[in-house]
């Protein structure tokens, strides 16, 4: 049976807090990290942007299952350790993940909406883009089970 999935914000050792909307706007560039392919207006059509920013290093263990229900941006400034895979499922959602620093995760699984910007180095052992929303593909990977072969 696979975990539950869980908001950012309330991954455990998570110590994210809000920041106001104009500082984070004119702090995060979006359009700078993803290379002028999204903006603030594509994933939030005009409305109100929130922002909340982890400082440091955000460690999680084992199976790491995110899936996010409020849209907003969530900066990690620093890297993101998973000693597991790492599974993003958000549907009908948009939560970029912004990593300043470097991802470390054994698999990464992005499906539906999921978006993950990282302006350090991806240095997993595996790198899986986004797919599917199978539900299938998710409890495989959070199963421990590799989505490619060596």
């Amino acid at each position: 049976m696979s975990p539950k999935p869980q908001p950012y914000t309330t991954l455990p050792g998570a110590r994210f807090e809000s920041l106001a909307a104009d500082e984070g706007l004119a702090r995060y560039d979006l359009l700078g990290v993803s290379d002028d392919s999204v903006n603030y207006e594509d994933l939030f059509g005009g409305g109100d942007v929130n922002f909340v920013v982890h400082e440091g290093t955000l460690s999680l263990r084992g199976p790491t299952y995110v899936g996010n229900e409020d849209p907003l941006v969530c900066v990690v400034e620093g890297d993101v350790i998973v000693d597991g895979p790492l599974v993003i499922r958000d549907v009908g959602v948009y939560v970029p993940l912004w990593i300043k620093g470097s991802l470390i995760a054994r698999d990464l699984l992005l499906s539906d909406e999921s978006q993950v910007f990282i302006e350090g180095d991806a240095l997993k052992e595996k790198r899986v883009p986004t797919l599917s929303s199978s539900q299938s593909w998710v409890e495989h990977v959070l199963a421990g089970q590799r989505l490619l072969r060596d």
